[in-house]
């Protein structure tokens, strides 16, 4: 049965950067007239309630229908089929970053779940509800009242900083330089790190996890400082960045550690992205798409990347969108390439412009979500 009225939209949220993209996205949803936002809750018991197995989420309750974003990075907390199957129940459809379809085949809730691609960094716009700030937190005592009148202030600049149109662009070149900057995580994962963290996990359960996110975190280093490494010395001043100052890195690689200027500050660092670079990522933590992933979609730039293990929503694919490295010797060839070939740079740039447009920027993103989950509401086709 078909809604032609405007759908309310409750929402519970946990305040992490990515939950920022998305509700940036209902926020512009709502200007357009496209929806109502009714009662948004910043929520962090997720978790802790048994509702799901982690607390990345932002649930959209609209009508009797219940919408989960899940923005975990991979399948850490994915520690038991049957269980998520259960918390699946009560869930009109959920849509996973860094999705494995493989992942839910033969649950029986498996067509509810669908690959979904949002920002990873803060990234907001005019009136998110992910940066209120609540005036009766500060009480009606002068210093109460001065400390408010500052975080307003500051509220503002804030959002300038960080609204998601900075990272926009789409310009092309002639001659293009390298971009890889990432940074290192020190290895260890106690047994009592990950108790905190899933609380639920017997002794047994807590070692064997607490082993594979250490030796996760360690190949991870290693394949960024293989990166980094064949990279500096193949191409010298035609790579900006490096890997970024910390103790890890002071110990293991300190002759990689950038202090490059062009990548200083928030606002040079999006100079930047916006100049004559090529940008290469790797794979982050639970080997999900690299962190400046998003950065460079919106910024219509070319990427080269260690193979993508999880899907995206469209028609996002390897030689299209990205070229792909399984060694440091193949990554030097697909950068050759590239630096070699303005116009097939130039031709990448354009379609992941496009891509940002049609799967990415915050509306939309949200848009095709609320497409796919609430079909019967025909002001979103329109």
């Amino acid at each position: 049965m078909s809604q032609s009225s405007i759908p309310l939209c409750n929402i519970r949220y946990c305040h992490r950067p990515p939950a920022s993209w998305i509700l940036a996205g209902f926020s512009l949803l709502e200007k357009d007239g496209l929806l109502k936002l009714g009662k948004v809750t910043c929520y962090d018991k997720f978790l802790a309630d048994g509702l799901y197995q982690h607390n990345n989420i932002i649930e959209v309750s609209v009508d009797n229908k219940l919408i989960v974003f899940d923005y975990e990075n991979g399948y850490q907390s994915f520690l038991s089929s049957e269980l998520f199957d259960n918390q699946m129940d009560h869930v009109t459809a959920l849509f996973k970053s860094n999705c494995n379809p493989q992942k839910y085949i033969g649950l029986r809730n498996q067509s509810k779940i669908h690959p979904f691609v949002a920002g990873t960094f803060t990234a907001t716009c005019p009136d998110n509800p992910y940066d209120k700030i609540f005036a009766d937190n500060y009480g009606f005592s002068r210093d109460g009242i001065v400390k408010f009148m500052y975080s307003v202030k500051h509220h503002k600049e804030y959002i300038r900083i960080n609204d998601y149109r900075n990272t926009e662009n789409l310009n092309h070149f002639d001659s293009y330089n390298l971009l890889f900057w990432t940074r290192l995580n020190e290895e260890v994962v106690t047994v009592q790190d990950i108790k905190n963290s899933y609380p639920f996990l017997d002794d047994e359960g807590a070692e064997k996890l607490s082993v594979e996110c250490s030796a996760m975190l360690r190949d991870i280093n290693l394949k960024r400082i293989e990166i980094c490494s064949a990279l500096k010395k193949e191409y010298g001043d035609r790579l900006i960045g490096g890997i970024a100052d910390g103790d890890y890195a002071r110990r293991n690689c300190p002759e990689l550690i950038t202090n490059d200027e062009r990548i200083a500050t928030r606002s040079r660092y999006l100079e930047t992205m916006h100049s004559n670079i090529i940008g290469v990522i790797s794979s982050g933590h639970q080997y999900c798409i690299g962190a400046r992933f998003g950065e460079l979609i919106s910024s219509g730039r070319a990427i080269i990347s260690d193979p993508f293990r999880y899907v995206l929503p469209g028609d996002f694919s390897e030689g299209k969108n990205y070229l792909s490295f399984a060694s440091s010797d193949e990554l030097c060839e697909k950068a050759e390439f590239l630096l070699g070939n303005p116009s097939a740079v130039n031709e990448m740039e354009t379609v992941n412009s496009q891509y940002y447009h049609n799967f990415f920027e915050p509306r939309k993103c949200v848009l095709n979500a609320l497409k796919t989950a609430l079909p019967e509401y025909e002001i979103f086709n329109k």
